[in-house]
């Protein structure tokens, strides 16, 4: 299954992002993330629907041909269309986490 990645622009389009922690406890998932300088504002981006994630290496993901297409672009935040890894979740869960 070949996924698709949808640019979301959640932050705005000044330069790159540093990812400054994800967060995942009683208060939900969250990210933050602040542009290259010091000075530049820090955002918190949350999600109020389910959602699943992985954590993997970036250094280990760009020879990883299903993550590639998404990765490849100075675009930080994505929505998965066709998700490979949500399959997967379906499939290791016999469908309980459909």
């Amino acid at each position: 299954m070949e996924s698709n990645y949808v640019v979301l622009n959640w932050l705005p389009n000044d330069g790159y992002f540093n990812c400054e922690g994800v967060l995942d406890d009683y208060e939900g998932f969250r990210v933050l993330a602040r542009g290259e300088s010091k000075s530049s504002p820090m955002y918190r981006i949350i999600f109020d629907s389910v959602l699943a994630y992985s954590s993997v290496e970036e250094s280990s993901s760009f020879n990883d041909l299903r993550r590639a297409p998404g990765l490849g672009s100075k675009d930080c935040c994505f929505r998965v269309e066709r998700s490979w890894y949500l399959a997967e979740l379906h499939e290791i869960s016999s469908g309980v986490r459909e």
